[in-house]
C-alpha cells in the first residue's frame, strides 16, 4: 500500500492501483440537513465516533431491526398470521361454500322460471 497526503487528507492507493476509500457516516435530518456521526479512514482502518445521535428512518434514535416487524414470513407475529389465515376463508371461500350449498340443494323454481304460464 502506497499512502500520501493529497488535497482531501491521508490518500491510500492498494497493490492494484486502486483508492483505499474512507467514508463519512452521516445521519439525516427533515429537510435537507444533515449531521456527521462518525468517520472510517480507509488507510488505518479505524472507526471514529463523533458524539452524535444518529436518527434512524420514522424520527427515532432506536436501532432498527433490520426486518419487518413480524418477519418476512410473519414467523414472528403468529397470531397475526392465524388471523390473516381466517380473513382470507371469509372473503374467498366462505362465498364459494355458500354459493356450493345453493346449487346442491337445487334451484327453486321461481329462479328458473319468473313467468309461470
Amino acid at each position: 500500500m502506497q499512502l500520501f497526503t493529497g488535497v482531501s487528507g491521508p490518500v491510500g492507493i492498494d497493490k492494484n492501483g486502486d483508492r483505499i476509500a474512507s467514508y463519512r457516516l452521516q445521519s439525516f435530518l427533515k429537510g435537507m440537513s444533515s449531521v456527521r456521526v462518525a468517520n472510517y479512514f480507509g488507510t488505518t482502518k479505524q472507526l471514529q465516533w463523533l458524539n452524535q445521535t444518529i436518527i434512524w428512518p420514522g424520527g427515532t434514535t432506536k436501532i432498527p431491526l433490520g426486518r419487518p416487524a413480524c418477519g418476512f414470513d410473519n414467523e414472528f407475529c403468529k397470531d397475526v398470521a392465524e388471523g390473516m389465515r381466517q380473513i382470507k376463508w371469509i372473503c374467498f371461500a366462505a362465498p364459494g361454500e355458500v354459493l356450493l350449498e345453493i346449487l346442491d340443494r337445487g334451484v327453486p323454481r321461481r329462479f328458473l322460471n319468473p313467468n309461470p304460464i
